[in-house]
């Protein structure tokens, strides 16, 4: 857990991003991306970042910027110092109200439940149950707009189980759920 991080801030055209993450890939076999709405950010362990990277990544990006119809871009690149990402994920991670009445919540973090609010307590992982996936809000959202008191519902592969405990939760159905392990 010794090393830092050279973090690569592109401000380009979010199409080019597949080609730019192509092109970083090469210089390490750890290099990690993040796709921000209006910038790519690429994290390159010390060890495998040189000063050539900023030149050569402007050159490329000067090549293709016609491709792309970009006329300006920037990028910026600074060191960091390695920390605990988990734990830095886990502080970020804030409950969630995903509808009025459906709330999903870190079980380590406080929140205050309004009347009639369902809170769903979860340990989410970095990629499933905090509830900031689409497919999670709209499934929520639709099993609390389209289904009624004596309803039966069939969940099939509940993932972390957050669609799973609305259901339960709620009390007015009748519920079954299951997950194949492959």
């Amino acid at each position: 857990m010794n090393d830092n991080y050279f973090v690569i801030e592109i401000l380009f055209s979010p199409l080019a991003n597949e080609n730019i993450i192509t092109f970083l890939s090469y210089y390490s076999e750890q290099v990690g991306f993040l796709e921000e709405e209006d910038k790519l950010i690429c994290y390159i362990p010390e060890r495998d970042y040189t000063d050539s990277v900023k030149t050569e990544l402007t050159t490329f990006l000067n090549d293709i910027k016609k491709d792309f119809n970009v006329e300006k871009f920037n990028v910026d690149i600074k060191k960091i110092q390695n920390q605990n990402w988990n734990q830095e994920w886990e502080n970020s991670i804030e409950p969630m109200e995903i509808t009025d009445n459906i709330v999903i919540k870190p079980t380590w973090k406080e929140y205050t439940a309004k009347p009639n609010q369902i809170v769903i307590q979860i340990d989410p992982k970095m990629s499933f149950g905090t509830g900031h996936h689409e497919s999670t809000r709209l499934m929520l959202w639709g099993l609390e707009k389209y289904t009624r008191k004596g309803n039966k519902v069939l969940d099939m592969g509940t993932g972390t189980g957050v669609q799973y405990y609305f259901p339960i939760l709620d009390s007015n159905f009748d519920f079954v759920s299951f997950l194949y392990l492959h």
